[in-house]
């Protein structure tokens, strides 16, 4: 019943079922990135830290966007995310759509 957003770790799997490096992913656009209280900017999804996450501002309404660039051609079977691990947390994905394409998306 609010309206943030939050991810601590983001993978996509690959050809074989297995997440993908993330050694070379960049962040294309976030909609919406809480730095206010804390840095948490959209690169968090792929840190490998589990205790630091991205997260959308308080009263920016829904839908959020995030687009990662894989730095390569990948075949994608699937993905996984790892919510904000705090007890009681805001953030919690309800409803996701996962877009992928070779080209750059218009913003």
């Amino acid at each position: 019943n609010d309206n943030i957003a939050a991810v601590a770790e983001f993978d996509v799997l690959g050809a074989d079922g297995k997440p993908v490096s993330r050694e070379h992913w960049k962040i294309r656009y976030a909609d919406s990135e809480e730095t206010r209280s804390g840095n948490r900017t959209a690169d968090k999804v792929f840190d490998l830290q589990e205790s630091t996450f991205w997260m959308t501002v308080d009263n920016v309404p829904y839908p959020h966007q995030l687009a990662i660039d894989l730095s390569k051609v990948e075949t994608v079977t699937g993905f996984r995310y790892l919510p904000r691990a705090e007890k009681e947390y805001p953030g919690m994905i309800k409803e996701y759509r996962v877009y992928v394409k070779s080209a750059d998306f218009n913003y």
